[in-house]
């Protein structure tokens, strides 16, 4: 299955539970938010967004990148359906 390099910005900072929950991922500070990157497919990201869910926190933005013929694609906001999954 076909992965995308995602970047998953959350609302605020991350605890250290928070953290834990999303150890598979680089965490990075973002001013007030929180930005997490991953490779995922289709079923990862269903998974993370699951995670963000059952921990109660609000995604504000998710940009996914393909990898085509060994170069990365331009980025593509993913924002629609993070915001109706993650509600």
């Amino acid at each position: 299955m076909r992965t995308h390099r995602c970047q998953i910005t959350i609302h605020g900072g991350l605890g250290e539970d928070d953290r834990e929950a999303f150890r598979d991922f680089d965490i990075e500070p973002n001013g007030a938010d929180t930005v997490l990157i991953g490779e995922l497919d289709q079923s990862g990201l269903r998974g993370v967004l699951n995670r963000v869910q059952a921990l109660g926190l609000r995604i504000v933005d998710l940009i996914g990148q393909a990898e085509t013929h060994g170069r990365l694609a331009p980025q593509r906001r993913l924002m629609g359906c993070a915001a109706n999954l993650s509600r």
